[in-house]
């Protein structure tokens, strides 16, 4: 064999006797020494060997040991909840009768679903690490929240809307009309109505037959007359109430002036609306328009202007007793003093005495 076996390293100079040809007859070919090999030098990747099996190589690291696999929790609980709110919305808008504000109060089952789901989670997967996801948890809650709201916007319209206003004051205006029939020649010169329709749903369309119990039918009425006495404005508002009733009105204010006396009544509920006699004079209340001694006009309570009448008069009785009861005793004492020679200009009559001590003196 001449041809030449040539082993090199990158970097690193052949031996010349490496370079020399080998034959067969020469036998075997002694190992060559080995040149030394510097630190620096880069082995060639061809000779380059894989550690052997069960070995670590130079620079691997350990394998990692298996970690246990990530539940993520919440997203179907939260995925369901979606779909039922879309349903309830969807249900809201083609079935008249269904109440979406009770639903929206049922919102925090959403939160028991969520726990139900951890529970039977960790149940079912104990070696599993649990994830929760907080994204998607809020963004389901934005659209929940969004969807809930924009569902109740017609319920609350429909409350606060234009069209209860206009229903209201249409069943006022026509209730004024047949209370303007029903109490001519009965003494009222003013009449208003106020109708308050209790719940959410009513009907645009209804009419003064259609309001019930709950629904608020309010009535002020002004009589005509100068009621000097409280039974003649009991007398006068007796006449409207049995009227009043046969419409339907439930709340009623009675009022009466005059350019000295004011009257009211105030009667809520059906049984002040009964009353008559003296149970319907308990809820009247009186005010006079009075003039105090400063000059100011103004309304005051009758029966408290009566009663501070009556006191301010016992005070000017009782001062009047005391003014008599001073003169008296300046008379008594000018009448001693001329008995015993004393003028008006004697140092004695300079300062009277008090509690007749001078009186005592001159006897």
């Amino acid at each position: 064999m001449n041809d030449k076996i040539e082993l090199s390293l990158p970097g690193t100079p052949i031996p010349e006797e490496l370079l020399q040809p080998a034959t067969l007859a020469d036998g075997p070919a002694p190992a060559a020494p080995q040149p030394p090999v510097p630190e620096d030098a880069v082995p060639d990747p061809v000779f380059a060997q894989p550690a052997p099996a069960g070995k670590k190589g130079r620079g691997e690291k350990p394998p990692k040991p298996d970690k246990p696999p990530v539940r993520r929790v919440g997203t179907f609980t939260l995925g369901v909840a979606l779909i039922l709110t879309g349903l309830c919305i969807t249900a809201s808008f083609i079935m008249p009768g269904f109440d979406i504000v009770t639903v929206a109060k049922m919102a925090p089952l959403v939160l028991v679903a969520l726990g139900l789901e951890i529970l039977w989670v960790t149940a079912r997967h104990g070696s599993s690490r649990l994830k929760y996801d907080f994204l998607s948890m809020f963004v389901c809650f934005i659209l929940i929240c969004a969807s809930l709201a924009a569902a109740c916007v017609p319920v609350f319209w429909k409350y606060y809307g234009p069209e209860r206003d206009l229903t209201e004051y249409r069943l006022a205006h026509e209730l004024e009309q047949k209370l303007y029939d029903g109490l001519s020649g009965l003494g009222v010169t003013d009449c208003s109505v106020y109708i308050n329709l209790s719940g959410m749903e009513f009907d645009k369309d209804m009419t003064l037959s259609d309001l019930t119990l709950q629904d608020q039918v309010h009535a002020n009425l002004t009589l005509s007359g100068d009621f000097k006495e409280q039974a003649e404005f009991v007398a006068a508002g007796e006449k409207v109430l049995p009227v009043l009733r046969q419409n339907g009105v439930n709340d009623v204010d009675l009022y009466a002036s005059s350019a000295t006396d004011r009257w009211e009544a105030s009667l809520y509920g059906i049984f002040s609306l009964n009353a008559a006699g003296d149970d319907f004079a308990r809820r009247v209340s009186h005010e006079v328009f009075v003039t105090d001694a400063d000059g100011d006009s103004y309304w005051y309570d009758a029966e408290a202007w009566a009663n501070r009448a009556a006191y301010e008069e016992e005070m000017r009785q009782q001062r009047a007793k005391e003014q008599a009861q001073d003169e008296a005793y300046q008379s008594g004492y000018q009448a001693a003093l001329a008995e015993y020679g004393l003028g008006e200009g004697s140092a004695a009559d300079s300062e009277p005495p008090a509690d007749g001590e001078g009186l005592d003196q001159a006897a």
